[in-house]
C-alpha cells in the first residue's frame, strides 16, 4: 500500500511571527535586551519555541520548512545596532543569527520565524502570567488556586483571537467569521470585542 504524500508546509503570518517581533516582545517582557537574546535562544534550542525558516535562493526558488531544535545548538542571537539621528549607535530591534555555516547561507537569503502560539504563551502581553507560572502557583495554593472567575481579557483579546485563527489555518479550515470570533471570546472569557475591531485584526493578519 502506497503511503499518502506528505502534506506540504506553508507559511502563514497568522501562525508564524518574525524572529524580530519575538525579540521585541521578549525585551518588553524582560526589560533587557541581553536577557531577551539569551532566553529566546534557549527556548528555540529546547523546543519550547517552535521555529521555521523561509529560504529564497538566488534563482528565486523558495523553501519553507520547520526548523528542528538541534539546529540552534552552537548558534547565537544578537540584536544589531544602527546609527540614530544623533549619530550614536542604538539597538535596532532586529536579530542577527550568528554562527551559521557559510555554505548554508551562500547564494540564499534566510528569514526565521517562531510559532505565535508559543511566543504568546511564553511572553503574554498586558501583564498576564505565563501558563507555567500559573500552574506552579496553583500547586502550592498561590494566587492561581485562589483566582475567582471573571473577565480575563481586556486589551489581550487580539493575541488569543490571532492564535485561534492560526489554529484554523494550520488545520486547513475556512476562517471563522468576526461574529463567531466575538462569540468565542464571550464564551471563553466573558469579554466580547467589537466586531469591527475583529475585522481590522483579520485584515491585518491576512
Amino acid at each position: 500500500m502506497e503511503k499518502a504524500p506528505r502534506k506540504k508546509s506553508f507559511f502563514s503570518v497568522a501562525r508564524w511571527a518574525p524572529v524580530n517581533e519575538a525579540l521585541v516582545r521578549a525585551k518588553e517582557a524582560l526589560s533587557s535586551s541581553d536577557l531577551a537574546e539569551r532566553d529566546l535562544h534557549e527556548h528555540l534550542r529546547s523546543g519550547r519555541l517552535l521555529s521555521s525558516m523561509r529560504r529564497i535562493e538566488r534563482d528565486g526558488s523558495e523553501i519553507f520548512a520547520r526548523v528542528k531544535p538541534p539546529f540552534w545548538n552552537g548558534l547565537t542571537l544578537m540584536e544589531t545596532h544602527e546609527l540614530g539621528s544623533d549619530g550614536l549607535a542604538k539597538r535596532s530591534g532586529k536579530v542577527q543569527v550568528r554562527g551559521l555555516d557559510v555554505k548554508f547561507v551562500a547564494n540564499a537569503k534566510l528569514w526565521f520565524f517562531v510559532a505565535r502560539s508559543d511566543l504568546y504563551r511564553l511572553y503574554p502581553v498586558g501583564g498576564a502570567r505565563a501558563d507555567t507560572e500559573d500552574s506552579e502557583h496553583a500547586e502550592d495554593g498561590g494566587p492561581s488556586a485562589r483566582r475567582k472567575p471573571g473577565k480575563k481579557l481586556t486589551n489581550n483579546w487580539r493575541v488569543y483571537v490571532a492564535a485561534e485563527l492560526a489554529r484554523y489555518v494550520e488545520a486547513g479550515k475556512p476562517l471563522p467569521s468576526a461574529k463567531d470570533l466575538a462569540e468565542y471570546c464571550q464564551e471563553k472569557w466573558g469579554n466580547e470585542p467589537d466586531i469591527s475591531d475583529i475585522h481590522k485584526l483579520i485584515r491585518f493578519l491576512f
